[in-house]
């Protein structure tokens, strides 16, 4: 009992010593960590508040310092990780913000294979996500996911919700640029909101729910994308981000501009462009794509020369750009302008070419829809073709739905006009083939009109004239009735036209071979009742030329034949003139394919009506309709 008090008493000692030694140890540790912490945060304040100053060079150097600076002692990674993990994305930010993309490009892979930085691996997931996004605004798409997709598949090392909505947003981003990532895109976005929302920063919320605006509208889906595009104009708004407001409105004109409503387009283009003009700290791209598409709507509206200037503005924000980060889209709208003018229509072509090669998939597709419609009214057919078929070609994802409808009704309308049925039948192949929905303006304007309506993005300056955007709406919606009314009565009537001309034709040709064969009997003697099919002729007459071949047949066949129709009409007094004239080939010994021929019928149309002729002669299920016609013929 003594011993076992002793053994007790012991172990409380140890464990009391223990827990001392330990308490001891931290205080001294967090003492120290502190001190080190605090110099490391200093060195972070001093290079953000470089930045913010608009003096990226120093930035740049503080940041680097930083990410390569090796501390006294041993600091809590817990602490210095977030530090860290901002200093790679700030370092990014801080080069897209000088227009250097392939220099940030060029940096990231470099400290990716570095072993000198101040976590050692722990931030390597962090440099690839940052260098995926990077390398996404160059032209190196494809491999920016395959970096992304690295990145991702490696464990997050101590993991907080802001660096996981970084991740997750940078990957919404990345796989916006490829179509077929759209499912990624959509998945990626919704895990970005909901870490966000565990986040005090709510800055980059505006930003990442203004790309799944625009993923809905890839998609058809109007309510969620206007919702979206609400909620980050309001989350800009509240945070007081002038550049992600002005982003959220150009990004919501390109869409209103699809939709055909330009007057909204326009009120919300020149409300970006107001607030992108006001802000200290301009990212260049934002800021060319904002002017662009003020451009762009100046365009629509038929203001060549403003579009312009909107254009030379653009240009001294793209000088330092790659191509798809600004440049493309300039060029886009600027060829478009000079193409429709006589002396600078070859500058603009040219210009439209260099787009549908260069440019991203979205941008392509438009350029060749231009291009197309150039060609054509030009007169040059086969290079006009060449182009609708390298737009259809083009279309996916990243196209909207309401604008592929409009190329989709475009080309068909003029495969139609031109009778190509191959090319009607390759378009509906590829169409089938992609599995892309396309939305007609006056459907989509009736099924979501009051949402748009509901736009309600302004703030306390108010200068945007809602009630006005709302009457803009129905007379937008009066017009595209009419105009969809039209189309409908032109392509019923085409499809007419198209339908009757080829029943004339099939009469034509009918009357054709009827005569050909009469001319043949008319040779024969009367009392031959041979097979008269190797008579038929196969040469062709002029439509405009008009014969009364199935007259002559009948008066040849009676000749040769006098009391054959007598017979069949009194056995069957409801024959119709086509089972008569069937009845009379098959008594000529005619075949089945050549009555198809002669008759210009279908090979089921044939079977039904000689269906119909055995119903109306009562002919035994047993017998041919050859041996019946051949009993009336030889009685």
């Amino acid at each position: 009992m003594e011993l076992t008090n002793f053994i007790r008493k012991y172990i409380h000692i140890i464990l009391l010593v223990a827990a001392s030694a330990v308490l001891c140890a931290c205080g001294n540790n967090r003492s120290y960590d502190q001190g080190e912490l605090y110099r490391i945060k200093q060195m972070y304040a001093q290079a953000a508040g470089a930045q913010k100053a608009g003096d990226y060079d120093k930035a740049l150097k503080l940041y680097d310092q930083l990410l390569h600076h090796r501390p006294a002692g041993k600091v809590c990674m817990d602490s210095l990780m977030p530090i860290v993990s901002k200093t790679i994305t700030q370092t990014m930010n801080t080069m897209q913000s000088m227009g250097e993309p392939d220099r940030c490009v060029e940096y990231l892979s470099r400290q990716k294979e570095s072993d000198s930085l101040i976590v050692g691996n722990m931030c390597k997931r962090d440099i690839s996500v940052v260098l995926a996004y990077a390398m996404s605004r160059t032209e190196n798409i494809e491999a920016a996911a395959r970096e992304m997709d690295h990145a991702l598949s490696m464990a997050p090392q101590l993991p907080t919700h802001d660096r996981l909505f970084r991740d997750y947003a940078f990957a919404t981003a990345v796989y916006f640029c490829l179509p077929e990532r759209k499912d990624d895109v959509l998945r990626y976005g919704e895990k970005a909101l909901a870490e966000i929302a565990q986040c005090d920063d709510k800055s980059g919320e505006s930003w990442i729910t203004a790309i799944l605006a625009m993923a809905y509208t890839r998609v058809g889906d109007i309510n969620n994308s206007i919702s979206m595009f609400k909620q980050s104009y309001r989350n800009a708004s509240m945070c007081d981000d002038s550049l992600a407001m002005a982003n959220t409105l150009s990004l919501m004109a390109e869409i209103l501009i699809n939709w055909r409503l330009f007057g909204y387009a326009n009120d919300f283009a020149s409300k970006a462009v107001e607030l992108s003009a006001n802000v200290r700290w301009k990212n260049p791209m934002v800021s060319s794509n904002i002017l662009a598409q003020k451009a762009l709507v100046m365009q629509r509206f038929g203001y060549a020369d403003s579009a312009m200037v909107y254009l030379g503005e653009a240009d001294k924000y793209a000088k330092g750009l790659s191509y798809n980060s600004g440049r493309s889209s300039i060029d886009l709208v600027r060829g478009d302008l000079l193409a429709k003018n006589a002396s600078t229509h070859k500058t603009g072509m040219d210009m439209l070419y260099n787009v549908a090669n260069k440019g991203t998939s979205g941008l392509r597709t438009k350029a060749f829809f231009i291009l197309a419609q150039e060609h054509l009214q030009h007169g040059e057919i086969a290079r006009g073709e060449a182009a609708m078929d390298s737009m259809i070609s083009s279309i996916s994802i990243n196209t909207s739905p309401v604008l592929r409808n409009t190329m989709y009704e475009y080309v068909l309308d003029y495969y139609v006009t031109t009778d190509n049925r191959p090319k009607m039948l390759w378009i509906a192949r590829e169409l089938n083939k992609k599995n892309l929905s396309v939305v007609t303006t006056s459907d989509m304007l009736k099924q979501h009109a009051e949402s748009i309506v509901d736009l309600n993005l302004h703030d306390a300056t108010g200068d945007i004239d809602w009630q006005e955007l709302k009457a803009e709406t129905h007379r937008n919606l009066t017009f595209l009735y009419i105009i969809a009314m039209a189309v409908v009565i032109v392509s019923v009537t085409t499809a007419l036209m198209a339908l009757l001309r080829l029943a004339i034709l099939r009469r034509k040709l009918c009357d054709q071979q009827l005569e050909a064969l009469s001319y043949k009997m008319q040779l024969a003697p009367s009392n031959n009742v041979h097979s008269y099919s190797s008579g038929m002729s196969k040469s062709r007459i002029s439509l405009a030329d008009k014969r009364y071949g199935e007259k002559q047949f009948y008066s040849s066949f009676e000749r040769l034949h006098p009391h054959f129709l007598p017979k069949l009409r009194s056995i069957a007094p409801t024959v119709t003139r086509r089972e008569e004239l069937i009845a009379m080939l098959v008594a000529l010994q005619v075949d089945r394919k050549q009555i198809e021929s002669v008759m210009s019928m279908r090979r089921s149309k044939l079977a039904k009506t000689r269906y119909s002729l055995r119903r109306k002669i009562k002919l035994n299920p047993k017998d041919s309709l050859e041996y019946a016609i051949n009993k009336i013929l030889n009685k």
